[in-house]
């Protein structure tokens, strides 16, 4: 699964947090200034939480200048339940 964040604007991006319950799957993040060439910029372990627990995980972007953020979820096992509950993006646009 992919989700696409288009930020508007070019921004330093610093961090994105990601809350969560269930079980999570390894996690990329990718950066991209024009929605063309993408970069990994980060990358979380799976997770494997409670269904009835919200957790985060935060991807340190280290300052990279993008427009779009490209969360891309890996494959979870038959039965493992995920619920994207909320995330947010930290940085300066310039």
């Amino acid at each position: 699964m992919q989700i696409l964040i288009d930020l508007t604007y070019q921004a330093k991006v610093a961090e994105m947090n990601l809350y969560f319950s269930g079980s999570l799957p390894i996690c990329r993040l990718m950066t991209s200034s024009d929605n063309e060439q993408w970069v990994v910029s980060s990358e979380v372990p799976a997770y494997d939480g409670k269904a009835n627990e919200v957790n985060v995980v935060t991807f340190d972007v280290g300052s990279k200048m993008a427009q779009f953020l490209r969360l891309e979820i890996q494959g979870r096992s038959k039965g493992q339940t995920l619920t994207l509950v909320e995330f947010d993006v930290w940085g300066e646009i310039n």
